[in-house]
């Protein structure tokens, strides 16, 4: 599975976002998100690709902020008739004039891209970003055991890589986003704890960090 046609929009259908999101609206993950936004980014337009039914864009709109929300599937419009949704794939083109948007977030979807598909979806970005523009990634590690077991997370990869990536689409000042570290022996909050002081104080160690995030400029002679 990519993400890319059909088979895609009949798998994020109603059924998955209710299972996925149930009737409980939990805010304190898109607010965390949106804190490295506003703290990081640059004041515009912010354009969130695959923004399922919508809770950073809601948000952001209370906090003052001017969203676009693009998505493959129109099961959060079925959920939710006033969320202004663009329905659209976006291995095959982000409709959003070139040089319009100030930052483009990428919040646990890069994952779901199949890895043929990221050098052109960034390169969209990268068309419809502002000289100077922000993009924000956000994403599981390949290492993320719990997360590695979703079959629609087609690419997981490490932090390294991700940067790597990052910077060969032609990015520049590539900022890891860090949201703590794996448990290698147990699940006790010690361990992670312990680890976490390792990974940010010693040794940075891909295995160690459970997310592949990062923040990235898009040139101004782009």
């Amino acid at each position: 599975m990519n993400y890319s046609g059909e088979n895609l929009k009949d798998f994020y259908n109603k059924e998955y976002f209710d299972n996925y999101y149930g009737n409980i609206r939990n805010y304190d993950w898109y607010r965390k998100i949106l804190s490295i936004i506003v703290k990081n980014g640059i004041p515009g337009i912010s354009l969130e690709l695959g923004c399922g039914l919508g809770f950073l864009g809601e948000i952001g709109k209370n906090w003052g902020m001017n969203f676009i929300n693009i998505d493959i599937s129109s099961a959060a419009i079925e959920r939710n008739p006033d969320f202004d949704l663009t329905i659209a794939d976006i291995t095959k083109k982000i409709p959003v004039l070139d040089g319009s948007v100030h930052n483009v977030i990428m919040n646990q979807i890069f994952e779901h891209i199949d890895s043929n598909l990221v050098d052109y979806v960034l390169s969209e970005i990268k068309r419809v970003l502002v000289p100077g523009g922000k993009l924000f990634i956000f994403a599981p590690s390949k290492y993320n055991k719990k997360e590695s077991s979703k079959p629609d997370h087609i690419n997981l990869i490490s932090q390294s890589k991700l940067e790597k990536i990052v910077n060969n689409s032609g990015f520049e000042d590539i900022l890891p986003i860090e949201f703590g570290a794996n448990n290698i022996f147990t699940n006790s909050r010690l361990e992670q704890r312990l680890v976490s002081i390792f990974y940010h104080n010693i040794f940075k160690f891909d295995q160690l960090n459970r997310s592949a995030s990062c923040i990235a400029t898009n040139p101004n002679n782009s």
